[in-house]
Protein backbone atom coordinates (compact mmCIF):
# COMPACT_ATOMS: atom_id res chain seq x y z
CA UNK A 1 0.00 0.00 0.00
CA UNK A 2 2.55 2.39 0.54
CA UNK A 3 4.72 1.88 -2.31
CA UNK A 4 1.41 2.20 -4.23
CA UNK A 5 0.46 5.33 -2.70
CA UNK A 6 3.85 6.77 -3.00
CA UNK A 7 3.50 5.88 -7.40
CA UNK A 8 0.16 7.82 -7.70
CA UNK A 9 1.25 10.81 -5.67
CA UNK A 10 4.49 11.19 -7.79
CA UNK A 11 2.49 10.39 -10.75
CA UNK A 12 0.02 13.13 -9.30
CA UNK A 13 2.70 15.66 -9.00
CA UNK A 14 3.65 14.85 -12.94
CA UNK A 15 0.52 15.67 -14.11
CA UNK A 16 0.14 19.03 -11.64
CA UNK A 17 3.38 20.01 -13.44
CA UNK A 18 3.12 18.99 -16.59
CA UNK A 19 -0.80 20.99 -16.65
CA UNK A 20 1.36 24.35 -15.02
CA UNK A 21 3.72 24.27 -17.70
CA UNK A 22 1.52 23.86 -20.84
CA UNK A 23 -1.42 26.39 -19.09
CA UNK A 24 1.98 28.68 -18.42
CA UNK A 25 0.73 29.70 -14.91
CA UNK A 26 4.32 30.10 -13.23
CA UNK A 27 5.50 32.55 -16.23
CA UNK A 28 4.31 35.51 -14.90
CA UNK A 29 5.82 34.82 -11.28
CA UNK A 30 9.22 34.04 -12.47
CA UNK A 31 10.97 35.56 -14.78
CA UNK A 32 13.60 33.82 -16.41
CA UNK A 33 16.34 34.21 -19.63
CA UNK A 34 15.12 32.43 -22.58
CA UNK A 35 16.46 28.98 -23.23
CA UNK A 36 15.25 27.93 -26.56
CA UNK A 37 17.34 24.12 -26.03
CA UNK A 38 15.58 23.41 -23.19
CA UNK A 39 12.26 24.63 -24.20
CA UNK A 40 12.98 22.23 -27.00
CA UNK A 41 13.87 19.66 -25.02
CA UNK A 42 10.93 19.64 -22.82
CA UNK A 43 8.32 20.24 -25.31
CA UNK A 44 10.38 17.20 -27.29
CA UNK A 45 9.66 15.04 -24.21
CA UNK A 46 5.94 16.18 -23.72
CA UNK A 47 5.21 15.76 -27.51
CA UNK A 48 6.37 12.04 -27.51
CA UNK A 49 3.73 11.74 -25.41
CA UNK A 50 0.98 12.65 -27.93
CA UNK A 51 0.49 16.10 -26.60
CA UNK A 52 -0.55 18.36 -29.45
CA UNK A 53 -0.06 22.12 -27.25
CA UNK A 54 3.59 20.73 -26.61
CA UNK A 55 3.92 20.42 -30.50
CA UNK A 56 2.11 23.45 -31.36
CA UNK A 57 4.51 25.48 -28.57
CA UNK A 58 7.82 23.95 -30.20
CA UNK A 59 6.22 24.75 -33.65
CA UNK A 60 6.41 28.36 -32.35
CA UNK A 61 9.81 28.19 -30.76
CA UNK A 62 11.30 26.68 -34.52
CA UNK A 63 9.58 29.37 -35.98
CA UNK A 64 11.43 31.87 -33.78
CA UNK A 65 14.25 30.41 -34.80
CA UNK A 66 13.46 30.62 -38.40
CA UNK A 67 13.59 26.92 -38.48
CA UNK A 68 10.26 26.89 -40.92
CA UNK A 69 10.89 22.91 -41.97
CA UNK A 70 10.97 21.81 -38.74
CA UNK A 71 8.22 24.20 -37.43
CA UNK A 72 6.02 22.96 -40.21
CA UNK A 73 6.10 19.80 -39.36
CA UNK A 74 5.01 20.27 -35.65
CA UNK A 75 2.22 22.36 -36.59
CA UNK A 76 1.24 19.35 -38.71
CA UNK A 77 1.42 16.97 -36.55
CA UNK A 78 -0.88 19.47 -34.38
CA UNK A 79 -3.26 19.26 -36.83
CA UNK A 80 -4.95 15.68 -35.80
CA UNK A 81 -6.48 17.56 -32.94
CA UNK A 82 -9.57 19.81 -33.51
CA UNK A 83 -8.04 23.32 -32.45
CA UNK A 84 -8.84 26.88 -34.68
CA UNK A 85 -5.04 27.80 -33.67
CA UNK A 86 -3.23 24.26 -34.95
CA UNK A 87 -5.55 24.73 -37.60
CA UNK A 88 -4.22 28.33 -38.63
CA UNK A 89 -0.59 27.79 -38.05
CA UNK A 90 -0.33 24.92 -40.20
CA UNK A 91 -1.83 27.07 -43.01
CA UNK A 92 -0.79 29.83 -42.82
CA UNK A 93 2.80 28.69 -42.95
CA UNK A 94 2.27 25.73 -45.56
CA UNK A 95 3.49 26.63 -49.15
CA UNK A 96 0.80 23.49 -50.26
CA UNK A 97 -2.08 25.60 -52.17
CA UNK A 98 -4.62 22.89 -51.33
CA UNK A 99 -3.64 22.09 -47.81
CA UNK A 100 -3.63 25.81 -47.07
CA UNK A 101 -6.98 26.24 -48.42
CA UNK A 102 -8.03 23.15 -46.82
CA UNK A 103 -6.89 24.41 -43.14
CA UNK A 104 -8.32 27.52 -43.81
CA UNK A 105 -11.92 26.39 -44.06
CA UNK A 106 -11.37 24.89 -40.83
CA UNK A 107 -10.62 27.52 -39.09
CA UNK A 108 -13.53 29.49 -41.07
CA UNK A 109 -15.76 26.80 -40.06
CA UNK A 110 -14.65 25.74 -36.70
CA UNK A 111 -17.10 26.23 -33.40
CA UNK A 112 -15.11 28.85 -31.24
CA UNK A 113 -17.08 28.71 -28.33
CA UNK A 114 -15.37 25.99 -26.99
CA UNK A 115 -12.56 25.55 -24.59
CA UNK A 116 -9.18 23.60 -26.52
CA UNK A 117 -7.36 24.02 -23.95
CA UNK A 118 -7.26 20.52 -23.52
CA UNK A 119 -8.59 18.17 -26.51
CA UNK A 120 -7.31 14.59 -26.55
CA UNK A 121 -4.92 14.94 -23.65
CA UNK A 122 -6.69 12.11 -21.76
CA UNK A 123 -4.18 9.44 -22.00
CA UNK A 124 -1.50 11.22 -20.68
CA UNK A 125 -1.74 10.14 -17.02
CA UNK A 126 -0.70 6.64 -18.54
CA UNK A 127 2.01 7.71 -20.79
CA UNK A 128 3.95 9.70 -18.18
CA UNK A 129 4.58 7.02 -16.31
CA UNK A 130 7.30 6.14 -18.70
CA UNK A 131 9.08 9.20 -18.39
CA UNK A 132 8.13 10.34 -14.67
CA UNK A 133 11.85 11.56 -12.88
CA UNK A 134 12.83 12.90 -16.60
CA UNK A 135 9.62 14.83 -17.25
CA UNK A 136 9.98 15.96 -13.53
CA UNK A 137 13.44 17.14 -13.48
CA UNK A 138 12.58 19.18 -17.20
CA UNK A 139 9.11 20.42 -16.05
CA UNK A 140 11.39 22.51 -12.78
CA UNK A 141 13.91 23.82 -15.18
CA UNK A 142 11.85 24.72 -17.99
CA UNK A 143 8.55 26.06 -16.87
CA UNK A 144 9.39 29.77 -17.94
CA UNK A 145 10.87 29.21 -21.16
CA UNK A 146 8.48 30.45 -23.62
CA UNK A 147 7.73 33.57 -21.69
CA UNK A 148 9.01 35.76 -24.56
CA UNK A 149 6.79 33.37 -27.08
CA UNK A 150 3.02 34.26 -26.03
CA UNK A 151 1.58 35.35 -23.18
CA UNK A 152 -0.75 34.08 -20.39
CA UNK A 153 -4.40 34.26 -22.00
CA UNK A 154 -7.47 34.78 -20.36
CA UNK A 155 -10.69 33.29 -21.23
CA UNK A 156 -11.91 36.20 -23.22
CA UNK A 157 -8.01 36.45 -24.77
CA UNK A 158 -8.61 33.55 -26.04
CA UNK A 159 -11.69 33.75 -27.62
CA UNK A 160 -10.96 37.19 -29.23
CA UNK A 161 -8.04 35.44 -30.56
CA UNK A 162 -9.84 32.76 -31.97
CA UNK A 163 -12.50 35.67 -33.18
CA UNK A 164 -9.18 36.71 -34.56
CA UNK A 165 -8.46 33.58 -36.39
CA UNK A 166 -11.66 32.72 -37.85
CA UNK A 167 -11.93 35.70 -39.34
CA UNK A 168 -8.51 36.33 -41.09
CA UNK A 169 -9.17 32.55 -42.32
CA UNK A 170 -12.71 32.86 -43.71
CA UNK A 171 -11.59 35.84 -45.64
CA UNK A 172 -8.10 34.33 -46.88
CA UNK A 173 -10.41 30.74 -47.78
CA UNK A 174 -13.06 33.22 -49.39
CA UNK A 175 -10.30 34.82 -51.63
CA UNK A 176 -9.20 31.40 -52.95
CA UNK A 177 -12.90 30.83 -54.21
CA UNK A 178 -12.96 33.93 -55.87
CA UNK A 179 -9.72 32.99 -57.86
CA UNK A 180 -11.51 29.58 -58.35
CA UNK A 181 -14.52 31.67 -59.45
CA UNK A 182 -16.57 29.47 -57.01
CA UNK A 183 -19.27 32.07 -56.21
CA UNK A 184 -21.38 30.59 -53.78
CA UNK A 185 -18.40 29.52 -51.05
CA UNK A 186 -17.08 32.88 -52.36
CA UNK A 187 -19.97 34.91 -50.86
CA UNK A 188 -21.10 32.66 -48.27
CA UNK A 189 -17.42 32.81 -46.71
CA UNK A 190 -16.25 36.59 -47.65
CA UNK A 191 -19.65 37.44 -45.29
CA UNK A 192 -18.31 35.49 -42.78
CA UNK A 193 -15.30 37.32 -42.33
CA UNK A 194 -16.93 40.91 -43.42
CA UNK A 195 -19.57 39.71 -40.33
CA UNK A 196 -16.40 39.24 -38.33
CA UNK A 197 -15.13 42.80 -38.81
CA UNK A 198 -12.33 42.25 -41.91
CA UNK A 199 -11.71 45.31 -43.36
CA UNK A 200 -10.44 43.86 -46.63
CA UNK A 201 -13.26 41.25 -46.26
CA UNK A 202 -15.98 44.10 -46.00
CA UNK A 203 -14.93 46.26 -48.95
CA UNK A 204 -14.54 42.88 -51.18
CA UNK A 205 -18.42 41.83 -50.13
CA UNK A 206 -19.57 45.66 -50.69
CA UNK A 207 -17.83 45.49 -54.05
CA UNK A 208 -19.54 41.96 -54.33
CA UNK A 209 -22.97 43.19 -53.38
CA UNK A 210 -22.80 46.09 -56.04
CA UNK A 211 -21.51 44.29 -58.57
CA UNK A 212 -25.00 42.06 -58.85
CA UNK A 213 -26.91 45.31 -58.18
CA UNK A 214 -27.48 45.02 -54.34
CA UNK A 215 -27.08 48.30 -54.09
CA UNK A 216 -28.34 48.99 -50.62
CA UNK A 217 -26.39 45.90 -48.80
CA UNK A 218 -23.71 47.39 -51.02
CA UNK A 219 -24.07 51.12 -49.20
CA UNK A 220 -24.48 49.24 -45.81
CA UNK A 221 -20.84 47.82 -46.18
CA UNK A 222 -19.30 50.83 -47.48
CA UNK A 223 -20.33 52.84 -44.50
CA UNK A 224 -18.62 49.84 -42.20
CA UNK A 225 -15.61 50.54 -44.35
CA UNK A 226 -16.01 54.09 -44.20
CA UNK A 227 -16.46 53.78 -40.28
CA UNK A 228 -13.74 51.80 -40.21
CA UNK A 229 -10.50 54.43 -41.95
CA UNK A 230 -10.86 52.75 -45.07
CA UNK A 231 -9.95 56.18 -47.54
CA UNK A 232 -11.64 55.30 -50.83
CA UNK A 233 -15.03 53.72 -48.61
CA UNK A 234 -15.07 57.13 -46.91
CA UNK A 235 -15.04 59.11 -50.36
CA UNK A 236 -17.49 55.96 -52.04
CA UNK A 237 -19.95 56.70 -48.82
CA UNK A 238 -20.09 60.76 -49.41
CA UNK A 239 -21.17 59.91 -52.49
CA UNK A 240 -23.96 57.58 -52.06
CA UNK A 241 -24.93 60.19 -49.44
CA UNK A 242 -24.63 63.14 -51.81
CA UNK A 243 -26.29 61.32 -55.05
CA UNK A 244 -28.99 60.53 -52.07
CA UNK A 245 -29.90 64.44 -51.41
CA UNK A 246 -28.32 63.33 -47.59
CA UNK A 247 -26.33 66.60 -47.15
CA UNK A 248 -25.78 65.95 -43.35
CA UNK A 249 -24.15 62.83 -44.03
CA UNK A 250 -22.33 63.63 -47.41
CA UNK A 251 -20.62 66.70 -45.69
CA UNK A 252 -19.73 64.83 -42.47
CA UNK A 253 -17.82 62.15 -44.39
CA UNK A 254 -16.50 64.19 -47.06
CA UNK A 255 -14.69 66.30 -43.95
CA UNK A 256 -13.47 63.21 -43.07
CA UNK A 257 -11.54 62.78 -46.56
CA UNK A 258 -10.35 65.82 -46.47
CA UNK A 259 -8.78 65.40 -42.96
CA UNK A 260 -7.41 62.88 -43.89
CA UNK A 261 -5.82 65.19 -46.94
CA UNK A 262 -7.50 63.44 -49.92
CA UNK A 263 -7.20 64.99 -52.47
CA UNK A 264 -10.49 64.24 -53.94
CA UNK A 265 -12.27 65.05 -50.53
CA UNK A 266 -10.10 68.38 -50.29
CA UNK A 267 -11.85 69.36 -53.21
CA UNK A 268 -15.02 68.40 -52.26
CA UNK A 269 -15.05 69.96 -48.79
CA UNK A 270 -14.12 72.96 -50.30
CA UNK A 271 -16.96 72.64 -52.91
CA UNK A 272 -18.88 72.12 -49.95
CA UNK A 273 -17.48 75.33 -48.05
CA UNK A 274 -18.30 77.57 -51.18
CA UNK A 275 -21.61 76.54 -51.41
CA UNK A 276 -22.31 77.98 -47.71
CA UNK A 277 -20.11 81.43 -48.85
CA UNK A 278 -16.93 80.68 -46.90
CA UNK A 279 -14.41 81.36 -49.66
CA UNK A 280 -11.52 81.90 -47.55
CA UNK A 281 -11.96 78.19 -46.06
CA UNK A 282 -12.83 77.09 -49.40
CA UNK A 283 -9.53 78.38 -51.09
CA UNK A 284 -7.40 76.94 -48.72
CA UNK A 285 -8.89 73.82 -49.28
CA UNK A 286 -8.62 74.08 -53.15
CA UNK A 287 -5.30 75.04 -52.57
CA UNK A 288 -4.17 71.75 -50.66
CA UNK A 289 -5.92 69.87 -53.45
CA UNK A 290 -3.90 71.35 -56.23
CA UNK A 291 -0.91 71.11 -54.54
CA UNK A 292 -2.05 66.93 -53.90
CA UNK A 293 -1.89 67.18 -57.89
CA UNK A 294 -5.82 67.07 -57.71
CA UNK A 295 -7.66 67.49 -61.10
Amino acid sequence: PILLRRYFWNLFKIILLYSKVLNKSDIYEKRIKRDFSKAIEYYQKVAALGNSRALNNLGKIYLNLNKKKEALKCFKEATKDQNIEYYYNYAKLTDDESEKCKFYKLCADFNIGIDQNFVNDSNIEIQAESSSNELLTKVKSSQNIINNISSQPSVNDNYSKDKEIKCESAYEYAMFMKEKKVASEFEKYIKIAADFGNLNAIIEYSKYLEKNSRIEESEKYVKIAADKGDINSILNYAGYSEAAKNELESNKYYKIAADQNSPKGLYKYGKIQERKEKYKEAMLLYQKAADLKYS
